[in-house]
């Protein structure tokens, strides 16, 4: 049964309005013929609340509602829609500004153009505003967006009121789009276009075609769910998918026939090229070719003219040696030969082995040449930077600019001759192709990494395969360093990484392993007393530096484990929370808070000149606390390697989460002195021996770890490794 009321009411109160989340609570009174529509107060008025354009008081709207109840406000209405005619004589346009803007910006503005139309004239760009008194170019900026944006959406939800988006989905689609009437012809055109805009998923636009009537057995509606299949493979690392396999999870996705997805795959393959489709793979096409074009310049370089060579290179590293006082074992004496005669190396070795002295030895003997070493994190860029190595992130190295894009590409490529791409297991296959098609002619790429660790967050497995294929010149480091045989974070892990056992099944004994006793095993029987194990060990580094204390789990949101969950209690540990907070996204923050950024942010700073990337650790500075409009509330964030605060405002407040306590894959690529580790049965999806390694070794100086004994068991006899589904491999086979 349809609940929407229409009619028309006048605004006699404004209650609240938050300009930012465009969210509002008003009180109308109804025309005399609307009156019976609704219930009234014992005044005669009723309240509306939820997400509109400012009202303004005295002004008569035509407007569609449905009963609600508001915790705050009680009984009343929520909006559906607002009808507000499109102004389209002087006069109404004149009414429209004078509602719109502020009386003396209004005034002045028609008394320049007083029989005019002043919207047409400012979308045409023959409005001038160079002569009206306070209106200069960022006011009249602002002033303009502001007219056209309540009217584009009012618009736009008025021609589309069949699918019932609200009016703040509407207006982030206009501002995805650029303009309302793209948005229209998009969804009239095939709604879901609207799926390639952020958080309007498949599930989401499908819900609004369906709402409205749509076939089911519509074959935009079938390709659409075949990308998201697809999309969603993706993010568990898969390059393509079968094309049985695809058909099954479409069909228990769309309930329809299979028949008609065969036939809609048949068709994308005759005229859909964003996709790929080879025997019985289907991929999106852009990671078929990213995995494509890595191949060929692999291969390119592989059999290109070595430039950057040195002549007698033992007699250089003799000389390092003999200057250093350090010995240089057989393994690396030939990686520094391999990679000085050839323009690829891949370098594997799991902890203590010696990888970045193997690359400062290399870059030593080159030394004639220019270099750069990468890695995806900051911390991980750190940590060769503390070797003496020039060092930075992918992202800063390929000249990051605002809109996401990379400065540095084919055609315009970066000035070093030799690139160091370390920590590779985390690269995916898009910024692995982005560094390769980066390197000049003749350049020199040293691949280091850890075949032991989680593979990439994102799509193929590139390391993996490049070290399965066994194409390209490699050298193996095995031999752990003496000074690391002492640690029993290391020697722990790469008993893991072999996926031997480090405890007895049921042996529930605490253990303390290697000479510097920097590795703590608690096993427990019971999953139930995990928390309250973590919370009494974080009592006790309260008091102490947290860039230098980390908590890490598996699951994000799912379980006491969880990072939301541990996050909620290890806030009351080290932080007060008494203080004033600004509250995003289920979390409550305040200064001294610690903080993680959720994906890249390009344009950070006052005037947006930082570049924030996906899991960079921060801290809660200050709070700028505005008591008239809490929207206003900016947060300042001091975030890893950055000198200046970052101000925050509400909405990308969306864009951090505490981080008291993280994710493993979120932890990737970081160094930090002590790691407290937990983990269960919960994370069951996650249990492997690469889990496993990953969490401990990103720990320096101390490593606890609190887990489900027979969580740790199956986790050590799991290998995840070679479960991706990916072309690179086949490609360098072939």
């Amino acid at each position: 049964m349809d609940k929407n009321i229409e009619l028309k009411a006048t605004v006699i109160k404004q209650r609240f309005y938050n300009g930012a989340s465009m969210w509002g609570v008003y009180v109308f009174e109804p025309t005399q013929q609307d009156m019976r529509k609704v219930d009234l107060s014992y005044n005669g008025d009723f309240a509306v609340s939820g997400n509109c354009p400012e009202l303004f008081v005295g002004k008569t709207y035509d407007i569609v509602i449905e009963p609600s109840e508001h915790p705050k406000y009680g009984k009343g209405y929520s909006f559906v829609a607002i009808k507000q005619k499109k102004p389209t004589s002087v006069d109404e346009q004149q009414a429209y500004l004078r509602a719109m803007l502020k009386e003396k910006q209004a005034e002045a503005i028609i008394e320049k153009y007083p029989n005019h139309l002043i919207l047409d004239m400012m979308k045409d760009d023959t409005f001038d505003y160079s002569d009206i008194k306070g209106i200069g170019k960022p006011t009249y900026d602002k002033i303009k967006k502001y007219l056209f944006a309540n009217l584009d959406i009012q618009e736009a939800l008025v021609e589309l009121s069949e699918l019932n988006i609200t009016f703040k989905a509407m207006k982030k689609l206009i501002d995805h789009f650029g303009d309302a009437s793209v948005v229209i012809q998009k969804v009239r055109n095939n709604i879901y276009n609207l799926c390639e805009v952020s958080s309007f998923g498949f599930l989401k636009v499908d819900q609004y075609a369906l709402n409205r009537g749509d076939d089911k057995e519509n074959r935009n509606r079938i390709i659409a769910a075949l990308k998201y299949v697809l999309d969603e493979e993706a993010m568990y690392g898969h390059s393509w998918c079968s094309v049985q396999g695809l058909t099954d999870k479409a069909k228990e996705l769309l309930q329809i026939d299979k028949r008609l997805i065969h036939n809609a795959i048949d068709y994308v393959e005759e005229n859909d090229d964003s996709f790929y489709i080879s025997g019985d793979q289907i991929a999106i096409k852009k990671n078929y070719n990213f995995e494509k074009k890595s191949y060929e310049y692999l291969m390119d370089m592989l059999n290109g003219k070595v430039k950057t060579k040195v002549d007698n290179v033992d007699e250089r590293i003799k000389q390092l040696e003999d200057a250093s006082g350090f010995q240089y074992t057989d393994e690396q004496k030939n990686a520094i030969r391999e990679a000085v005669n050839n323009n690829l190396l891949v370098i594997n070795g799991k902890g203590g082995t010696g990888k970045s002295f193997t690359v400062k030895g290399i870059l030593n003997v080159l030394s004639n040449y220019s270099y750069v070493c990468c890695a995806l994190s900051g911390k991980a860029a750190k940590i060769l930077e503390d070797h003496g190595l020039n060092s930075m992130t992918i992202h800063r190295m390929l000249g990051v600019e605002g809109n996401g894009q990379f400065l540095y590409k084919r055609g315009n490529p970066m000035p070093y001759d030799i690139i160091v791409l370390d920590e590779a297991s985390m690269v995916n296959s898009q910024l692995f192709y982005s560094v390769l098609s980066a390197i000049k002619d003749g350049g020199k790429l040293i691949i280091v990494g850890d075949s032991g660790q989680l593979p990439a967050i994102g799509t193929a497995s590139i390391f993996e395969d490049i070290l399965k294929s066994n194409k390209l010149p490699r050298q193996e480091l095995t031999i752990v360093q003496r000074q690391a045989q002492k640690s029993g974070i290391l020697s722990t892990a790469n008993e893991i990484r072999d996926g031997r056992q480090i405890n007895e099944r049921y042996n529930y004994e605490n253990k303390v392993v290697g000479e510097l006793k920097d590795f703590v095993l608690l096993p427990v029987q019971n999953k139930e007393n995990i928390q309250s194990i973590i919370l009494d060990i974080c009592n006790k580094y309260k008091d102490k530096d947290l860039n230098e204390f980390q908590v890490l789990t598996g699951l994000k949101s799912r379980g006491d484990l969880s990072v939301k969950k541990l996050n909620l209690e290890l806030q009351k540990i080290f932080n007060d929370v008494s203080k004033p907070f600004v509250k995003r996204g289920g979390y409550e923050y305040r200064t001294g808070d610690k903080i993680i950024q959720c994906g890249n942010n390009y344009d950070a700073g006052e005037k947006g000149e930082f570049s924030i990337f996906n899991g960079t650790l921060g801290m809660i500075e200050k709070i700028d606390f505005n008591k008239k409009d809490e929207s206003k509330n900016v947060v300042w964030i001091k975030f890893d390697n950055i000198d200046e605060l970052i101000p925050y405002s509400r909405d990308l407040l969306d864009s951090i989460e505490l981080a008291y306590a993280i994710t493993v894959h979120r932890s990737q690529g970081s160094t930090i002195k002590h790691i407290l580790f937990a983990f269960d049965y919960a994370s069951y999806m996650l249990l492997s021996r690469q889990f496993v390694y990953t969490g401990i070794t990103r720990a320096s100086k101390g490593c606890v770890v609190v887990c489900e004994n027979a969580a740790l068991h199956h986790a050590i006899k799991t290998d995840h490794s070679g479960v991706r589904r990916t072309f690179l491999y086949d490609m360098l086979m072939g």
